[in-house]
């Protein structure tokens, strides 16, 4: 790219001085700008998207990097904030129309940071393109995962392969697949009432902040990578959360750790309220959008007690009488929901059945169901040297979650070198 992303003085300063900058000053600057520019509902907010953003400049010392998912009404400033990624995130591009293979050679150049707008528009990415991106946007979640190509030299075809890892922003006004969503954490962006918030619009070419801001956050990751590496396990430690979510947000409790050790208060408080609010939604919309949560609940709440009357094993006809007589509050359709489904659904969630002279039972009791339900995320996994204990389904209240710089100052420019499109 022809932008300059870090100016060169910049880059002397820090390879002829021994002095690091100061944590605490970058997370103030971005906070002042985003809170110049955004309305956001929470201070946990504020705090999210500030660590997001900084940590475009750390990713690569994680094994995974959450994605953004914004959504919201026409006008309600969801490019605005991929602007302001755009400016500010490393070696960020921004687009509404990208092919997979400018995607993941985009990615293996520079290790861009990816905004696509009105993802869901077929106007500007046909339903086709669309399809063909996804499977790479699925797997650029996690570290080491790499599209491969046949690529011709000297007359032969050589596969070659493109890291397909970075940040990556999503903005639509629809939902979209619901694999993808749970790589994400959700923004909604409610259309600002403040009429200065709403008129301002985040430009790096008359506010020199922004300059500073890169400039403060290439240095952070050259003057503190180490650092921030070494506190991952630590910040696992105040994640109360598992599988595919302790992936989610190792990163940003790792940064919100590493700035409240450098001065700034209460980060760790917000990220985890953050957190928290993150999982009941998904939690709420497994529920809408999954049969099988669904049925568990039914087992869980009509059928456990029926089958521990029958010595655990329950016929399986049993179980649909049962579930037919309460399926409505379910928001299950008996009309389409056979015996055969129910088969389908409970061999899923991992029960075990058996043919006796009666015709099919199923094992259904008080600890087989507790299992599907901390497979499904709704209980917190006991640990190994731990009996199994009957724990109550989630409320509000009782929420639990589902799933190498060696010397930073020495490998530092060699990585700024390799991106290339920085300086």
């Amino acid at each position: 790219w022809e932008e300059s992303r870090w100016h060169i003085k910049d880059i002397k300063e820090w390879l002829y001085s021994s002095d690091v900058v100061e944590p605490k000053q970058a997370y103030k600057l971005i906070d002042e700008l985003s809170r110049i520019h955004f309305d956001y509902q929470t201070e946990a907010d504020y705090a999210f998207f500030n660590l997001w953003n900084i940590g475009t400049y750390f990713y690569q010392l994680f094994d995974s990097y959450p994605y953004i998912d914004y959504t919201g009404t026409k006008r309600s400033g969801k490019t605005k904030n991929q602007t302001f990624h755009t400016i500010v995130c490393y070696n960020a591009v921004s687009t509404a129309d990208i092919s997979e293979s400018a995607l993941f050679r985009l990615i293996e150049g520079i290790g861009a940071t990816i905004s696509i707008d009105e993802f869901e528009n077929s106007s500007n990415l046909d339903r086709k393109r669309i399809e063909q991106i996804k499977p790479l946007l699925k797997s650029g979640f996690i570290k080491d995962q790499h599209a491969i190509r046949n690529e011709e030299r000297d007359g032969k075809y050589i596969p070659k392969q493109y890291e397909l890892y970075a940040p990556k922003n999503l903005a639509h006004i629809d939902g979209f697949d619901d694999v993808l969503e749970d790589r994400c954490v959700e923004i909604v962006i409610l259309r600002s009432t403040d009429s200065k918030i709403l008129n301002s619009w985040p430009d790096s070419n008359t506010d020199t902040r922004f300059t500073q801001l890169r400039h403060l956050c290439y240095r952070l990751f050259l003057d503190y990578a180490e650092e921030v590496k070494n506190l991952i396990e630590e910040a696992k430690g105040n994640l109360n959360v598992t599988s595919r979510e302790l992936m989610i947000w190792t990163p940003i409790m790792t940064l919100a750790l590493f700035f409240e050790k450098h001065g700034i208060e209460s980060l760790i408080e917000s990220i985890q309220e953050k957190i928290k609010k993150s999982h009941e939604e998904r939690i709420l919309s497994d529920e809408e959008d999954s049969l099988d949560i669904r049925v568990l609940r039914m087992m869980d709440e009509h059928v456990v007690n029926e089958a521990e009357k029958s010595k655990d094993w329950i016929q399986h006809s049993k179980v649909y009488s049962i579930m037919k007589k309460v399926a409505a509050d379910y928001g299950i359709d008996v009309r389409i929901f056979s015996e055969k489904c129910l088969s389908k659904v409970l061999k899923r969630l991992g029960f075990e059945r058996k043919r006796i002279a009666k015709g099919v039972v199923w094992l259904l009791d008080r600890k087989e169901v507790d299992k599907a339900k901390v497979r499904m995320g709704l209980l917190e996994p006991t640990q190994p040297t731990e009996p199994t204990q009957t724990t109550p389904l989630q409320t509000k209240e009782n929420v639990v979650n589902e799933e190498n710089v060696v010397n930073a100052r020495e490998e530092g420019l060699n990585i700024t070198q390799k991106k290339k499109g920085d300086v």
